[in-house]
């Protein structure tokens, strides 16, 4: 197994260049020419979708029942979304096996599940989080909360979601959980800029050379409390500014107690270190969506995308349903 993900890492590399490396192409591609309009342009009400699981989990998997403990330590934690592709990613963790998963969803002439990837689970690091894409690569955080706090990011080559290819090496916290996590390239210092997100802080790492497998050097730590634990996304302006995305339901305890699915914008000055909130959103998930859960935002060609699913899938009908913001 070890050698097949090796020599198709080569093959990758031969014919596309560096596969884990971001490039000025992309931050063109991905970035918005003005965040805070493109943000006040999406849509409040979404599409509705439905998708049938058919023999991707066992009987009780992600169901909010009694028997799996209402969920509260198995259900959908993170969600990604590449347009392009018409692909969606989601992430959930199970804290009665420690395991984590992806189940990769297409949506173009059908809504089906393709995939599920077990997620290899490292020092006991079970809980897969908010996760996002930049370039084909995942950004993928996991994290344990017993018995210390400890965290590492994965970085993984989708662009053949058939041959999910690993980066060689991952960022370690050694000293704070990671709920969710991000990564940009930055065409002023022509590096990768990768932002870890705890309820507490905000970690920023600077990678070494352009891949993501040269490793990254830690920048800064922002102590701050904007993170709510669901997902946060870097939105990258085209003249370089910074902004941050936190989404999160405001429910004393989603999914049981719920209140607002709710997206909050912020400026981040990298020179000043420095954040301020710009604007608050409310989205209407119509029993499809919760931003506590899966949540998350994509940009590409000037488009920006929101998309968020329910923290389980149904128990009766046997479906996971999701919404998209555009």
């Amino acid at each position: 197994m070890i050698f097949l993900q090796f020599f198709t890492a080569l093959i990758l590399i031969f014919c596309c260049g560096d596969v884990f490396a971001l490039n000025y192409q992309w931050h063109k591609k991905s970035c918005l020419q003005d965040v805070v309009a493109s943000v006040k342009g999406i849509s409040t009400q979404g599409l509705e979708y439905k998708v049938p699981v058919d023999s991707f989990f066992t009987k009780h998997e992600y169901k909010n029942t009694l028997y799996n403990c209402f969920g509260i330590d198995n259900h959908f934690q993170g969600i990604t979304y590449f347009p392009e592709k018409e692909l969606i990613v989601i992430s959930g963790a199970n804290i009665h096996n420690k395991s984590a998963s992806l189940f990769f969803i297409t949506n173009n002439k059908t809504t089906q599940i393709k995939l599920r990837y077990d997620i290899e689970v490292e020092d006991n690091l079970w809980h897969a989080g908010g996760i996002t894409y930049s370039n084909n690569v995942l950004i993928l955080p996991m994290e344990r909360f017993k018995p210390s706090y400890f965290s590492k990011i994965h970085f993984l080559q989708v662009k053949d979601i058939e041959h999910i290819v690993k980066a060689a090496n991952s960022v370690v916290i050694s000293d704070n959980k990671t709920g969710a996590s991000d990564l940009i390239f930055d065409p002023l210092i022509k590096k990768n800029l990768l932002f870890a997100f705890d309820t507490n802080e905000i970690r920023i790492f600077q990678s070494k050379k352009k891949s993501i497998e040269d490793g990254f050097d830690q920048l800064r730590s922002i102590k701050t409390k904007i993170f709510n634990g669901s997902n946060m996304k870097i939105l990258q302006q085209c003249d370089g500014k910074i902004f941050l995305a936190n989404l999160t339901n405001t429910g004393i305890l989603p999914p049981i107690l719920n209140a607002k699915n709710k997206m909050t914008l912020y400026s981040y000055d990298d020179k000043k270190s420095t954040i301020h909130k710009i604007l608050e959103k409310n989205f209407d998930c119509d029993n499809y969506c919760n931003f506590r859960g899966a949540a998350s935002m994509t940009s590409e060609n000037n488009s920006l995308t929101l998309i968020s699913s329910k923290m389980y899938r149904e128990s009766q009908d046997n479906i996971i349903k999701f919404k998209i913001f555009k």
